[in-house]
Order: C-alpha cells, then structure tokens, then sequence
C-alpha cells in the first residue's frame, strides 16, 4: 500500500477519532437530563407554570373546529381558528397573562388577556373590546392547560428541541375506538415551562399544533399588559359555559328538571349538572366521554350553521366533524341537544337516537 494510501486511512482515523470524543464529551447532550417518569414532568410542569415568568412566541396550527362553530348564545370563548400562524404569550402567571393572535404580517389580529378573574378579549378587525368576569369554575382557564396523564397511556423521552435539551411527553388514549391519535408535549429540561403541543387524530394527521420559536424566561415586562384598543362592548357566559362551570341546581329557580337517559350506548351518565333553563351531562370517563348539552336554544339550522350537515344515523340529526372531535345536534321537544365526543359521528348518532328514541 503506497504513501497515499496509508496517509488516508490515517485521516480518516483521526477525525473518526475527533468525532467520537466530540459526541461522547464535547457534545452537549440531552441524556445530561434526568431520568423523570412522566407524573414527575407533569409535577414540575405544573409548578413551573404557578411560579415561572416568561415569554414564547409560537408557530400556530389549529385545523379543529373552526371558529364560526363558536356558537352565538353557547360557545363563544375566544380561540384563535385556523387564519392565525403566529401567537405570542407573555405570562406572570396562570391567572396574570396576555395572549396575542398575529397574521402573516406580524400584525395583531386579537388579543385575550386576563387579570385574576377579568378577562379582556380584543378583536381587531371589528375593533372591539369585551371585558368579562371568569365564573369560579373556570378559575384554572390559561394558555398551558395539561390533560390528567391518569387516563392516557404515557411514555416521556429525552431529547432536544431546536437544540435545546427537552423532554417529550406522548399520551395515546386508553380507551380504543375514538378520535384521538396521540397528545404530544415538549418542555424545557431546565425551566419545565412547555415548548409545544401537538394534536393527532387517529389516522396520524396533524390536527393542532403550537411549537416555540422562541423562549425567554424572566417577567416579559410591558408584553404583558391589559389591551386598551377598541370600544368596550358586553360579553356574557354562554349557556354551555355556565351549565358546565356554574353552581350545581338540579331546581334552579322556577325552571323544571332537565333530565338525561342514565344511560349513552355502553356509557352511564357520570354527572349532571344544571343552571337555569340548561342543563349538561356527562357519560364516561377520559378521553372516550361524551358531554350533552340540553339548553333552550333554537335549532342549529339554516343560513346561521351552514358548518352542519345531515347525520344519517340520526333522522332530523344535524352536525360537524375535525377528525379528533365530533358534534352531533338535534332538535326534541322544542330544545336543541347537543352531544361533543371525541368518538365517531355516526356511532354517537346512534347512540343518541336509540337514548332519546
């Protein structure tokens, strides 16, 4: 073997030398982590979120619902849809926060922020501004919510995230046969305070995703600040909202019962819960549950819900699918009710026919 070749065996040596000790010393490393389990991450996460300050800016893909499903009279909390990309969140805390919705432009589109129990939303294509007082059961509400691991399978791994060292942690539903494929969260392995969310239906589309561009920890000073732009317009809690969070009276005021099969398909009804003329159940538990709402609104139909369309499995029966949710709603006895799931339409269709029949 000549000169040549012996002088190239030995480069090839030393840097496959160099590269190992890089990797193996040099490198930084997501193993320098901790080992944690994944109610370990979830502790420090939910501790990093009560004391932590920070700022993210964040890449945003919602192709859930979309917001015209934000019913008038039942769902109306703001939610950025799918036209925003870009969101920015300064937080101090779960209850002192202020979320900005951005377009392609870098320009804001909305503003939600909240101050204990004020919560302030700023619409700037109506250029309206709406101030409203959280009910105590929404005392939690905040950009960072995390799911109860306890009724997922869970795995957490060690990795690294745009470079930095992080932990992700993947939940797939316990139960089979409804709509969700995995929930997937990435933290900082430092701070604890989350890096995304991503959604998957069961096919293994992307349904919603929120990924950080960028972190800053420390008080984001005047990001945080209330919106002050628009004209004040009054906002109320939906029906749904109130059914849900609002104070238990199954005889409330003058208004009768509102009463729920026990029963929905193979789910017994876990809960019920009612505020004047509107009622919520809930049947299951985890990720598999339905909710029905009963409430006195007029039917979902016409030019107002063109989102809704015919449900076959249920004569009369009207509703909306994403792929990780489903809506089924129904008109009966002069009152609209509605069922969420994260399980098929066609099967929760059944279900409410054979329990309303």
């Amino acid at each position: 073997m000549d000169t040549r070749k012996w002088l190239g065996f030995g480069t090839l040596a030393v840097l496959g030398a160099g590269l190992g000790f890089y990797y193996r010393f040099l490198r930084p490393s997501p193993s320098l982590l901790p080992r944690l389990t994944v109610p370990q991450v979830f502790r420090k996460a939910h501790r990093a979120l009560d004391r932590v300050e920070f700022s993210e800016i964040l890449a945003y893909q919602n192709n859930l619902l979309p917001q015209s499903l934000n019913i008038p009279r039942l769902l109306n909390l703001p939610v950025p849809d799918s036209s925003v990309h870009t969101v920015a969140l300064y937080e101090e805390s779960p209850k002192r926060w202020r979320l900005q919705e951005l377009n392609d432009n870098n320009a804001v589109v909305g503003v939600v922020a909240r101050r204990g129990a004020k919560v302030i939303a700023y619409v700037a294509a109506d250029n309206e501004r709406t101030v409203e007082v959280l009910p105590k059961g929404m005392a939690t509400w905040a950009p960072w919510g995390l799911p109860s691991f306890k009724t997922w399978h869970s795995s957490v791994k060690v990795l690294r995230f745009d470079g930095r060292p992080a932990y992700r942690v993947t939940l797939t539903p316990l139960l089979p046969g409804t709509l969700w494929g995995s929930l997937t969260y990435w933290f900082d392995g430092s701070s604890f305070v989350p890096l995304g969310m991503r959604v998957k239906n069961a096919a293994g589309d992307v349904a919603f995703m929120a990924r950080a561009q960028r972190l800053t920890l420390g008080p984001p000073g005047e990001g945080a600040n209330l919106p002050t732009a628009g004209r004040q317009v009054a906002w109320r809690v939906s029906p749904i909202i109130a059914a849900v969070v609002g104070k238990v009276s199954s005889l409330s005021g003058s208004y009768p019962a509102i009463r729920f099969p026990p029963t929905l398909g193979p789910l017994a009804r876990s809960s019920q819960h009612q505020v004047g003329d509107n009622a919520l159940a809930v049947y299951g538990t985890g990720a598999g549950r339905v909710l029905v709402v009963d409430t006195a609104a007029a039917a979902f139909k016409g030019p107002g819900a063109p989102f809704l369309h015919p449900v076959s499995a249920l004569p009369g029966g009207r509703g909306v699918t994403d792929g990780i949710f489903a809506i089924v709603t129904f008109h009966r006895h002069g009152r609209e009710v509605t069922l969420f799931s994260s399980r098929p339409q066609a099967i929760v269709a059944q279900w409410a026919k054979a329990a309303w029949r």
